[in-house]
């Protein structure tokens, strides 16, 4: 589709938001069992169509430890992209609340805009909390919010199963 091949094309340097030198990666995830630990994040962005012209639904998840100087977060290998309809992001969203959002302080982000308002009701009903997040600027303003943390390289990514969202 055209918005992939958007998200996946080349841009020069000076349009570049974070820059491929910035990115850190992580040989082994810290335990949760650490003091620092505080919850596994979890944020999902919905596209609902199945179309070939429709954006993908992404779930990434990471784990995150320390505070303010400390803070460390660790994103989680193999994010969730893929073309998804409304009941599948349901079913989707309740299994990865079961196997990855594990802990009773993990947090499910949900994107809501429109019809996204939709679907934490739809998992609150199944006994799943989501907090809705009400993005106020575009993503590019929000990625440009993120660059300090990846360079500082406060967020770590895994050295195999983030070559998309890395790319992108």
């Amino acid at each position: 589709s055209w918005q992939r091949e958007y998200l996946l094309r080349i841009i020069p340097d000076d349009d570049q938001v974070i820059h491929p030198q910035w990115i850190k990666y992580y040989d082994e995830l810290p335990p949760k069992t650490l003091r620092a630990y505080r919850c596994t994040y979890a944020a999902v962005d919905l596209a609902i169509s199945k179309k070939d012209s429709a954006d993908f639904t992404a779930i990434v998840s990471a784990l995150v430890f320390g505070r303010a100087d400390k803070l460390r977060i660790y994103i989680l290998p193999n994010p969730i992209i893929k073309k998804l309809n409304f009941p599948e992001q349901v079913d989707l969203l309740k299994t990865y609340n079961d196997t990855v959002l594990d802990d009773s302080h993990d947090v499910l982000l949900v994107e809501g805009v429109g019809y996204q308002d939709a679907l934490p009701q739809m998992l609150e009903t199944l006994g799943i909390k989501a907090t809705t997040v009400k993005p106020t600027t575009d993503k590019r303003t929000r990625l440009a919010l993120t660059a300090p943390l990846i360079q500082s390289a406060k967020v770590k990514f895994p050295k195999k199963g983030a070559e998309e969202i890395i790319r992108q």
